[in-house]
C-alpha cells in the first residue's frame, strides 16, 4: 500500500479515536453537571448564544490561514457579570471558518473564567477542560482557553512572567504605549520593566477595547482620551485599574 494512503488512514484513525474519547467526556460532563444541579442558580434562556450552552456555527465569515488563529476583531465580554449556566458544547469536528474556531475558543474561555471565579465547579471544570484536551482541532486555541482563566495575580507574578514567553499570552504596557510616546514619554520610561506585564491574551484585548469605550467615569470620553496630557503615574493608576477590572490583577 502507498506511504500516503497509509498516512491517510492513521490520520483518519487518530481522528476518530479522538472522537469516541470526546463523545464520552461529553456524556461524564452532562452527568457531572446533573448532579451538581442548583434548580435556583440563574440560567441564561436558549438562543441567547453567549452562555445557553449551545455552540453555532459563525457563519459567513472568511477562513483563516492557520489552525486555531485568533483575532482581536471579535472581543468577548468580562465574565464577571454572567452567570455560570451549562458549559457549551464542543464540536468534535473542525468547523470550517476561522470564525467559528474563534467563537468556540472564546465560548470556552468564558464558561472557564465564570466557573473559575464561582469556585464551586471542581469536577465540571475538570471534565470540561478534559474534552479540551481530548479535542484534536482545538491544539493551539486550548492554550487561550487555560490563558484565560488564569486567577488574578499580584503585580510582582505579572512582571516576572514576561521573561516567559507562552502561547495564550501576550505582553502588556501597564502604560499605553503609543499614547505616552506621543505625549512625550521616552521610550525608556514604555519599555522599563516596570510598565511591562504578561496576561492573557484574550484579557489583553478586552482591555484594548475598554481603551477605546466612551465611560461616564471619564466624562464619556474613553480611557484613551482622558490620559491625553496626563502624568504618568496617573496613567499607570488607570492601567492597573484595567488589570483588575479584568481580571488579571489582585485588587
Amino acid at each position: 500500500m502507498h506511504t500516503d494512503t497509509v498516512r491517510a488512514q492513521l490520520h483518519r484513525l487518530n481522528w476518530l479515536l479522538r472522537a469516541r474519547v470526546v463523545e464520552a467526556k461529553l456524556r461524564d460532563l452532562k452527568h457531572a453537571v446533573k448532579a451538581g444541579f442548583d434548580p435556583n442558580q440563574p440560567r441564561v434562556p436558549a438562543g441567547s448564544g453567549r452562555t445557553s450552552g449551545q455552540w453555532a456555527d459563525g457563519g459567513g465569515g472568511s477562513g483563516g490561514a492557520n489552525d486555531g488563529e485568533l483575532s482581536p476583531e471579535s472581543q468577548i465580554a468580562a465574565p464577571k457579570e454572567e452567570p455560570v449556566g451549562d458549559p457549551p458544547e464542543i464540536p468534535t469536528e473542525r468547523p470550517s471558518t476561522a470564525r467559528a474556531r474563534t467563537r468556540v475558543i472564546k465560548e470556552a474561555a468564558k464558561w472557564l473564567a465564570r466557573a473559575t471565579l464561582k469556585q464551586t465547579l471542581g469536577r465540571q471544570i475538570g471534565t470540561f477542560v478534559a474534552i479540551l484536551e481530548a479535542t484534536g482541532w482545538l491544539e493551539t486555541g486550548i492554550h487561550y482557553i487555560h490563558a484565560f482563566a488564569d486567577p488574578p495575580k499580584s503585580l510582582e507574578e505579572l512582571q516576572k512572567a514576561v521573561s516567559t514567553p507562552a502561547i495564550g499570552y501576550d505582553v502588556h504596557h501597564i502604560v499605553e504605549q503609543t499614547s505616552a510616546e506621543q505625549d512625550g514619554f521616552p521610550r525608556s520610561m514604555v519599555d522599563s520593566p516596570e510598565n511591562l506585564v504578561r496576561i492573557p491574551t484574550l484579557k489583553h484585548w478586552l482591555i484594548t477595547g475598554w481603551y477605546m469605550m466612551k465611560l461616564e467615569a471619564y466624562g464619556w470620553r474613553s480611557p484613551r482620551n482622558y490620559l491625553r496630557g496626563m502624568s504618568w503615574e496617573e496613567r499607570a493608576r488607570i492601567g492597573r485599574d484595567a488589570l483588575i477590572r479584568f481580571g488579571v490583577l489582585k485588587p
